[in-house]
């Protein structure tokens, strides 16, 4: 998924933030998150625990407009 705005809009998308949950969302992490390319990069340390991630990521520009998504269960872990 890429932020982006609608045609026409001038505001600039600022760098998104990443949370991860390993408890189905009752807590969160930030990631920190490093500029590749056109994309963005983070390592994850799950606990051993842990069955599944769920991820929440949220977008933001200058003109104080925001967007976010959660995926419940993103990923299964082993």
């Amino acid at each position: 998924m890429t932020a982006s705005h609608l045609p026409g809009a001038t505001a600039v998308i600022g760098k998104p933030s990443l949370e991860i949950s390993y408890d189905d969302g009752e807590t969160w992490k930030r990631c920190d998150l490093t500029r590749t390319g056109d994309g963005w990069r983070t390592s994850l340390r799950a606990p051993k625990s842990a069955g599944f991630a769920t991820l929440r990521v949220t977008a933001r520009d200058d003109a104080g407009n925001a967007v976010s998504r959660t995926i419940t269960g993103a990923s299964g872990l082993r």
